[in-house]
């Protein structure tokens, strides 16, 4: 008999195994088995698997009829292998192999398919023990194999194997199987790269590269093997503090070294920890400087110095390197540290290096799993057997695999070089898929979507369509995996979307102060001032943050309060362009050179400073006096009790006798004068009342609202800014009063529900409240929901 596996399972498709073939058959007991050698394969069909034909290349029996053609042995030579039992083969297995026969045909060849209808071999029996489940996605057909496979351990002795080329399949077939505490293992095993212990390595070695950014920072840090000698909840807690209180917000500049100058005005303890558990660890990789090529030897070396003093443990000095997984790692390190001394690279390039490199190292499980049950890959199944066999993930891309692109050598200069052509690998792939559809009992699963996007169904799986078609023939009924899977997922009971919170907190809990802000808050949306006031519930800044549009706008305040305050109250400056310009890039310059903020926000400020510029000068014969940044408060009395009104107005301006003018500066979008006069808006109303009663002590006594404005500050070059008068008519500031007065008074002094977005239309799309309120469950504007329960019944 002759083996066509050679070592390593390749079916003897190396030059160096067919040598060794030879030597083997030259021996006097010399055997070569052949597994899945079709003995029944018309020779006309065989003799085209060694013609010129190049889509037989993808035929599973290609690799043997070329092994044979090396060996110099004819198809007649070969016998059977002996069976136990000494019978011949059924009907059934005679009549599946007829039906492979036919859809593994060369595409040279599927004329031949309508030859099929004669074919007496293949007829319901070829189908007896095969089926096939297509799943929604990856999810569901993990949930079907696991479910397969768990229903096997209900005979006493039966067995099932997953064969898949999908590890990530794989894998969650195996946490599936946990549901029940089955243990298993991939017996394929697993990428390095994929592994807790190079995961540490690739995040350690992230963190250097990227300046010790926050984000990295953290992953590094959050990662199960960081302790720095502290023991693991010690150093988490530690962590957590600076992730809180220091890392949140802009970057901090100068990498760990600021980190620890930021959490030492914090806490003392903090920088100690950061000096301990950060700095003294990373000093190994402190000492290479970005952009220069070192060895790669030096830089591995120290990143596993590191490694080692970051996961230091009291009880355990090689924490990296323990288990299987930190055994290959410390050996590919090693290896790398010997042979990467004649190779340079800059440090940034170090990360992406090292996942290259740890993808082509695979770790196998230390232990089997379970008895009966097992997960396999292509190789490993050509040696081990089932009573269930499991084919999973049959999808193009996946079994077989895509053929990756050669941007250097087609086909034909392949064939010039004596090299086999690109894809080779689909007739080894073929094979494999033959012999596990041989099997008695098959399950075939596949995912029609995959990560959201569609897939393209396996090669083999529409060839099987398309005989069976030609044969009229159907897919068997599948058993009710599937049917069982979705029906763990269905609600019971229509869907109906939950009520909006309504929260009623005693009166004694509810805020008696609010300002200008949090009014126009309150009626937008009542919920978010509840999280905020009584839940004490404030949104973290994210990590890394960029200059916002908010930054945006106060920094151009800020800009324009101090030259208002300087120069504001008299006769402009002749050079005033260049000091408010002056002033502005010293605002700027606070942001530490933010590129953003130098070139777009600035020049957009130049803009902005010459507008304003004009409305000063068009606006200098009128006696007038401007307040910017002016802080004001006052009190609303009811009978049962009082609430204080605050506000910061962006300027105010007395004209004349002492009438008001009070405007807010905006850089976004401004409210119209509708919204006002419908107190839809009510920032500036708010502003208007508390002057108008004498409540802003920087302008003095109370006065006659003249008008009320915002400046528009857009930072166009065509139209840089714009004035929009918002003042309503009528005697609207008694009307604005009674209004706010009613609103504040339901939601300070009596049982009101502080219900979220009374009005969806009008309610702020940035509120950080949205998911805490769960507004996408409820509200009408939801895109999952659409409508609400009982849209139907009105």
């Amino acid at each position: 008999e002759k083996n066509g596996r050679g070592r390593g399972g390749e079916k003897g498709s190396i030059p160096a195994t067919q040598e060794l073939m030879r030597a083997v058959l030259d021996l006097g007991r010399g055997h070569v088995v052949l597994p899945g050698l079709d003995m029944d394969m018309p020779d006309e069909d065989w003799q085209a698997l060694l013609g010129e034909d190049e889509t037989a290349i993808c035929h599973p029996q290609y690799p043997l009829a070329r092994l044979m053609e090396a060996l110099g042995a004819e198809r007649g030579e070969v016998k059977p292998w002996p069976r136990s039992a000494g019978t011949p083969e059924s009907t059934g297995q005679k009549a599946r192999q007829a039906l492979l026969r036919e859809v593994m045909r060369p595409a040279e060849q599927a004329r031949a398919w309508r030859k099929i209808p004669l074919n007496r071999d293949i007829g319901a029996a070829s189908l007896k023990g095969l089926s096939r489940i297509d799943c929604h996605d990856r999810r569901e057909e993990a949930e079907v194999i696991a479910l397969a496979m768990r229903e096997t351990l209900e005979t006493p002795g039966r067995t099932a194997t997953l064969i898949t080329a999908d590890r990530v399949l794989a894998r969650m077939v195996a946490g599936e199987l946990g549901r029940w505490n089955i243990s298993i293992s991939d017996s394929a095993g697993i990428r390095l790269s994929d592994t807790h212990e190079a995961q540490f390595i690739r995040l350690i070695a992230e963190a250097w590269t990227k300046g010790f950014a926050p984000s990295q920072l953290l992953a590094m840090g959050y990662h199960r093997l960081a302790s720095a000698g502290l023991g693991r909840a010690e150093f988490r807690h530690r962590l957590r503090q600076l992730e809180m209180f220091v890392l949140r917000g802009p970057r901090i500049a100068n990498g760990l070294e600021g980190i620890a100058e930021a959490a030492g005005r914090i806490n003392p303890d903090l920088s100690a920890f950061v000096n301990h558990a950060l700095i003294a660890p990373f000093n190994p990789l402190l000492g290479f400087f970005p952009g220069r090529d070192v060895p790669l030897s030096g830089l591995v070396d120290a990143l596993g110095q590191v490694a080692e003093q970051l996961a230091a443990d009291p009880d355990d000095p090689y924490r990296p390197w323990k288990g299987q997984a930190g055994v290959r790692l410390a050996r590919f390190l090693h290896r790398l540290t010997v042979s990467g001394k004649t190779t340079y690279l800059t440090p940034e390039d170090l990360p992406s290096v090292l996942s290259q490199l740890m993808t082509g190292e695979t770790v196998y499980p230390e232990e089997v799993g379970h008895p009966r049950l097992s997960i396999l890959g292509a190789v490993e199944a050509r040696m081990q057997t089932a009573d269930l066999v499991i084919l999973g993930g049959m999808n193009e891309g996946t079994f077989p695999s895509h053929v990756p692109p050669d941007p250097w050598m087609s086909n034909s200069m392949r064939s010039g070089f004596g090299l086999p052509p690109a894809n080779w690998r689909i007739g080894l792939a073929a094979h494999d898929a033959m012999m596990a559809l041989a099997r008695p009992e098959v399950l075939i699963t596949r995912a029609e979507r995959e990560d959201g996007s569609p897939t393209e169904i396996s090669r083999w799986l529409r060839r099987f369509d398309a005989v069976l078609d030609v044969a009229g023939l159907n897919w068997p009924e599948p058993p009710a995996y599937l049917e069982i899977v979705r029906q763990r997922h269905i609600t019971p009971g229509p869907l109906r979307p939950c009520e909006p919170p309504a929260p009623k907190p005693a009166p004694v809990l509810r805020p008696r102060q609010y300002s200008a802000t949090e009014i126009d808050t309150l009626q937008r949306d009542p919920y978010a001032i509840y999280a905020k006031r009584i839940l004490m519930l404030n949104p973290l800044d994210p990590l890394d943050q960029m200059p916002s549009v908010a930054d945006r706008g106060n920094l151009i305040h800020d800009v324009l309060k101090i030259f208002t305050d300087r120069y504001g109250n008299g006769p402009l400056p002749g050079d005033a362009y260049d000091l408010l310009i002056g002033i502005g890039e010293e605002e700027f310059n606070a942001y530490g050179g933010d590129p953003w903020v130098k070139i777009f926000w600035f020049s957009q400020f130049r803009n902005i400073a010459g507008w304003w510029l004009e409305q000063e000068r068009s606006m200098a014969d009128i006696p007038r006096r401007s307040i910017a940044e002016t802080k004001g408060r006052t009190l609303l009395s009811f009978p049962e009790g009082e609430i204080t009104l605050t506000a910061k107005a962006d300027r105010i301006d007395l004209v004349g006798d002492g009438r008001m003018v009070v405007i807010d500066y905006k850089t976004g979008s401004v409210p119209s004068r509708s919204s006002v006069s419908r107190y839809q808006a009510l920032q500036l109303p708010v502003e208007a009342v508390i002057a108008s009663r004498g409540g802003f002590p920087d302008a003095g006594a109370s006065g006659e609202i003249e008008r009320i404005e915002y400046w528009q500050l857009r930072g166009r070059r065509q139209q840089p800014g714009v004035i929009v008068d918002v003042t309503p008519e009528g005697d609207w500031i008694s009307d604005a009063g009674k209004h706010i007065s009613d609103l504040v008074r339901r939601f300070a002094l009596t049982d009101e529900a502080y219900i979220s977005e009374p009005d969806p239309a009008q309610a702020s799309p940035y509120s950080p409240y949205k998911h805490l309120a769960r507004v996408g469950e409820w509200s009408r504007l939801s895109p999952h929901l659409g409508t609400t329960a009982d849209e139907g019944d009105e």
